[in-house]
């Protein structure tokens, strides 16, 4: 599957999350698109959740280091 085809089905579930107004799974599918800045924003101002942004923070900060040390 190429990463253009990957990328326009990670979209439209976005789109459709955001339709459907599916909050904490547009967070999900935005962090899977590489979007950790947008899906903050998402947490912060229509969640409220603070403790989920720790998480996702935290996530994001492992991913990247995992990312850094793999070979």
């Amino acid at each position: 599957m190429s990463m253009w085809t990957l990328f326009t089905a990670k979209f439209q579930a976005y789109e459709l999350c955001v339709k459907k107004d599916l909050l904490r799974e547009q967070v999900f599918v935005l962090g899977r698109m590489g979007n950790a800045k947008q899906a903050l924003a998402v947490i912060i101002n229509k969640l409220g959740d603070i403790e989920e942004v720790i998480v996702l923070v935290l996530c994001v900060s492992v991913t990247c280091l995992l990312s850094a040390f793999s070979v």
